[in-house]
């Protein structure tokens, strides 16, 4: 079954979720499975620990009360009861197992009673700041009995202290509510002066501890070993960070050269390459359509068919070539209102305007530009036209996709395409002819001629032409 915790890891628990091994709030659970290993067995000449590390089995220290320069009113203070006893053992083992994870090894039983002693002074300081606490707590408390003042609160009038706990349900009344209120006062100031005064005892204790280390004649070697162990272990883990760059960029240089060996997969190959083309030029801008131009004219280049790369499913495509530099990419010059104006093809030798070519092809009637249509039509282009040349590439790329075995499904093909392309003309060929057969076309060569002329109205020059002629009929 797999593990629900984050993964093993050796970056810091602060660098967010999966980057620490240990499950949230493991660190309890393990520090009091821990302290269920803990024994402390004390007689009138020993203090024995017990406790049980997880990566060893049991370890024992044996202490001598004789060795522990304590006097008798510490030793009572500390070990004088069996909880008493306890706390302090707890406590003293906790230390000396932080001392060994410092030290990165298992203290000697000298090492372990220097330890027990600074411990020792460490919990009389605490001890101390709670007394002290209370006293001072209490001391101010009686001498605010006047006023009964409370912490966090500003004084009030005795009178409104007859009735305790409140006056809606007093339990005591008179005199005896008041002398309850100031036992009650009293504790809380006790209570405030501990919280207050503790920490700076407790902090005292701290620096009595790690500055008895280096006096005392058991614990002096402790100090040089911790900070050398603390040292390599900030060099170890400066190099941990600084591992995940070079890991970056390796990572990085694998994809480049993947990236790298896909390109060459799906380009040309010299030997694919025409003889004529430039190689100087060779363009490696597109994957699918390359351009060369070498010294001479433009050359029309040869698709390539698409190439499935053996990563992924990414497919490439071939695109439209591009147009010579001169070549206008929005207007051509044979450019007219037809819904297929940018698709459609006309030869150059065709000449005129829009309405000269629709009034040549009523002069020659439905015939002849049905014959036309056959003649030229959008299959069959000018190489030498600008729309020419690209028509000619989709042409050979519409025949390497029906002749190549790798056969890709487009949404819409190039058939579709071609066939809407060639209705949508159609129709727009038989408007222009129910046009005509509804105006006339006698109106129809007034009309034309007209606009030619420049005798149009010039107050109806922002209607079209057909509405302003079914205005004047």
């Amino acid at each position: 079954m797999a593990s629900q915790g984050p993964p093993p890891s050796s970056l810091p628990p602060s660098m967010g979720p999966g980057a620490h091994p240990v499950q949230p709030g493991n660190t309890s659970r393990v520090q009091m499975w821990d302290r269920s290993t803990y024994k402390v067995q004390i007689d009138s000449e020993y203090l024995t620990l017990k406790y049980t590390p997880r990566d060893r089995g049991e370890v024992q220290q044996h202490v001598s009360f004789n060795n522990l320069p304590l006097g008798s009113f510490k030793r009572w203070l500390l070990y004088g009861g069996p909880q008493r006893a306890y706390s302090s053992g707890i406590y003293a083992i906790d230390t000396i197992r932080v001392f060994e994870g410092l030290v990165e090894r298992q203290l000697t039983p000298r090492e372990a009673e220097g330890l027990v002693y600074l411990t020792s002074n460490t919990e009389v300081y605490a001890i101390t700041g709670s007394l002290v606490g209370c006293l001072a707590g209490s001391t101010y408390a009686w001498r605010t009995r006047e006023k009964m003042k409370f912490p966090l609160r500003a004084a009030q009038p005795l009178e409104r202290y007859n009735n305790f706990p409140n006056r809606y349900l007093p339990i005591l009344r008179g005199s005896v509510a008041q002398t309850a209120w100031h036992i009650t006062r009293a504790n809380v100031w006790a209570a405030a002066g501990v919280m207050a005064i503790r920490p700076l005892f407790a902090a005292m204790g701290n620096y009595a501890l790690w500055s008895g280390l280096a006096e005392d004649e058991r614990t002096k070697d402790l100090p040089p070993l911790i900070q050398a162990n603390s040292k390599e272990r900030r060099q170890r883990g400066e190099n941990t960070r600084t591992r995940g760059p070079h890991q970056a960029q390796h990572i990085k240089a694998q994809d480049d050269l993947q990236s790298q060996a896909l390109d060459q997969d799906q380009a040309y190959t010299l030997d694919q390459a025409p003889q004529d083309w430039d190689q100087q030029t060779f363009s490696k801008n597109d994957s699918e359509t390359r351009d060369f131009r070498g010294p001479g004219d433009f050359k029309p280049t040869e698709p390539v068919a698409p190439s499935v790369s053996g990563r992924g499913n990414s497919h490439s495509f071939p695109n439209p070539n591009k147009p010579p530099a001169n070549a206008d990419v929005f207007f051509d010059d044979d450019d007219d209102a037809s819904p297929t104006a940018g698709q459609a093809l006309r030869p150059e030798s065709q000449g005129g305007s829009a309405w000269d070519r629709i009034r040549k092809g009523e002069s020659s009637g439905p015939s002849s530009r049905q014959a036309q249509n056959q003649g030229y039509t959008p299959n069959s282009p000018s190489p030498t036209s600008p729309r020419g040349w690209r028509r000619v590439g989709t042409q050979k790329q519409d025949a390497q996709f029906e002749n190549s075995a790798d056969s890709f499904s487009f949404s819409k093909t190039e058939a579709d395409k071609q066939f809407g392309r060639e209705q949508a003309q159609k129709d727009f060929d038989d408007m222009l002819d129910r046009e005509r057969r509804q105006s006339g076309s006698d109106d129809y060569d007034r009309g034309m001629k007209a606009v030619e002329s420049g005798q149009e109205n010039p107050t109806n020059s922002d209607l079209s032409l057909w509405e302003q002629r079914r205005r004047r009929n």
